[in-house]
């Protein structure tokens, strides 16, 4: 339909114009806070806010096999790593619920 191309051809015009003034912002300093050492092979990250931490899934292999390795590490907003698996056994994990 006509209504449909119309849709796409504005909705691409505005993805190139805010890319356009996207990459003409200044970007602001950014500082490295903390580094946590001993994930395997992380994806993704999720806050907490009930306790206050973030969990991390690590895929650890191969991230197509159904190997078991997957776990989810629980950090705490200074980069300490309390419990590296806090969850075990998971094949594949990757991506984290919100």
């Amino acid at each position: 339909m006509i209504e449909d191309k119309i849709f796409k051809l504005l909705s691409c015009a505005v993805s190139i114009l805010l890319l356009t003034l996207s990459a003409n912002a200044e970007c602001p300093d950014i500082e490295l806070a903390w580094v946590t050492e001993g994930l395997m092979n992380p994806e993704s990250v999720v806050y907490h806010p009930t306790s206050n931490s973030l969990y991390v899934s690590n895929v650890n292999g191969s991230p197509t096999e159904k190997d078991g390795n997957g776990f989810i590490s629980r950090i705490s907003l200074d980069g300490e790593l309390p419990e590296l698996k806090w969850l075990a056994g998971l094949d594949d994990w990757k991506t984290l619920p919100h």
